[in-house]
């Protein structure tokens, strides 16, 4: 009875951290803007390898998310400043994100203004 015990607690226990790994993603922020972004993933992940990065005008960053149930992320830019919650791999958010585009083209992913898609001037910022 003891070893069946130990092997049902086992089992779970590498059930779930199975399915934790499995969680974590790598996902891009594709900055198609003239201006330099700053995005801070706290501890839910890594940006260009660090808790916090600044992504160069057109070019993409590398974004991993950590098997983490909740956490947020906050995005800024000369003229955007936003946060939003984050679970899983997925960016939560209600509306419109102005200046970007969250979870396109897959989830979890970032994607800014500037292809075909105008961005605000300089003196324009918005602000939460």
């Amino acid at each position: 009875m003891k070893k069946i015990l130990m092997w049902l607690v086992s089992f779970a226990v590498v059930g779930s951290w199975s399915a934790s790994a499995a969680a974590q993603c790598t996902r891009h922020f594709y900055n198609n803007s003239g201006v330099e972004w700053s995005m801070s993933m706290a501890s839910i992940g890594l940006c260009n390898g660090l808790p916090f990065c600044t992504i160069k005008p057109h070019t993409t960053s590398t974004l991993v998310y950590f098997p983490f149930p909740v956490g947020g992320i906050v995005i800024s830019s000369p003229f955007y400043n936003d946060s939003f919650a984050v679970s899983g791999c997925r960016i939560h958010h209600s509306g419109s994100t102005g200046a970007i585009a969250v979870n396109d083209p897959a989830d979890g992913d970032v994607t800014t203004c500037g292809r075909g898609w105008r961005c605000p001037g300089p003196s324009r910022r918005r602000l939460r």
